[in-house]
């Protein structure tokens, strides 16, 4: 991605308002229940919603999952409650997204000339 498009994006650390037991659905043994990674990036939502729904009426308070749009170890938060707007805490101190540790910088594309494209083996159809 273009280094630009991190101009303007922070990482805040927010904390629940309160403590609540989360199902782990990136656990190996969440498969025992047919939970799968996929059920996070399926569209349309049915699935997912269908699962989070079980969860909540099980008296589970949210669900850890795999964020759809990551290349790394990472873990979303999907948290239960009332609809509408929650009374979620404000970061005093949002960090730079390009100062996080660990976070790779983003660099803009390379230029056709800066790259050397190797064409794929042939293969045969028998």
């Amino acid at each position: 991605m273009p280094a630009s498009l991190l101009t303007y994006v922070v990482v805040s650390t927010l904390h629940l308002p309160e403590n609540r037991d989360l199902a782990d659905a990136e656990s190996s043994d969440a498969t025992r229940f047919g939970v799968i990674r996929e059920r996070d990036t399926m569209v349309p939502s049915a699935v997912p919603q269908v699962w989070a729904r079980a969860f909540d009426a099980a008296g589970i308070g949210g669900v850890a999952y795999g964020p759809r749009f990551t290349t790394g170890d990472a873990v979303s938060y999907a948290v239960f409650g009332p609809a509408g707007i929650a009374p979620w805490p404000v970061d005093p101190e949002p960090v730079r997204a390009v100062d996080v540790p660990g976070v790779p910088v983003a660099l803009d594309p390379p230029r056709r000339w800066d790259v050397t494209v190797v064409r794929p083996p042939r293969t045969r159809i028998r």
